[in-house]
């Protein structure tokens, strides 16, 4: 385990703040709307054991602030407002 990984930090949160962490953590993402955006991004930068620990933490923390989970909690996801404003371009090549 690395330094950045052991050194701890603390955090101050209030009760909307964590709900807040807890519906950031928890958006979902189309079109099955199963995967959440804060998981793909651990995926990504290759830190889904981070990303697991920090969830278990912030849901422990809900658990104990008697904030709403799972089925009690709102659901959020990310979704299309409006179509997307489409443009002809000149794609430039280089020779």
């Amino acid at each position: 385990m690395s330094p950045d990984e052991q050194e701890q930090f603390t955090l101050q949160l209030n009760k909307r703040q964590l709900t807040h962490l807890r519906d950031l953590m928890s958006i979902t993402l189309p079109p099955r709307y199963t995967r959440r955006i804060s998981t793909d991004l651990a995926h990504a930068e290759k830190r889904v054991t981070t990303e697991d620990a920090l969830w278990k933490q912030v849901f422990a923390l809900c658990e104990q602030a008697d904030i709403e989970l799972n089925a009690d909690a709102p659901d959020f996801s990310l979704d299309i407002a409006s179509a997307p404003r489409l443009e002809v371009v000149r794609v430039e090549v280089d020779e």
